[in-house]
């Protein structure tokens, strides 16, 4: 437990009946280069991959909307 004790993401999406978590959302800024940083990632990624939780990773320089973002969302929840 205390390898993932110290883990975030930056925000996760909730069913809004049963407040379960349906989607985690990262932001990546310059510091998701360093190499330590990118074997945070890694770990993150295979934690919620355990967990059965998607991630949607957004790199802070792109242009996404807020209509694409929500596009990706309901892509996801529908699977």
């Amino acid at each position: 437990f205390r390898h993932i004790d110290e883990k975030s993401v930056d925000f996760v999406l909730c069913d809004k009946i049963s407040l379960s978590p349906q989607i985690a959302i990262e932001l990546d800024d310059q510091s998701h280069e360093r190499a330590d940083r990118k074997k945070r990632d890694e770990e993150v990624k295979r934690i919620l991959e355990m967990a059965g939780l998607p991630l949607i990773r957004i790199d802070n320089n792109s242009r996404l909307g807020p209509a694409e973002l929500a596009q990706k969302i309901k892509e996801i929840l529908k699977k």
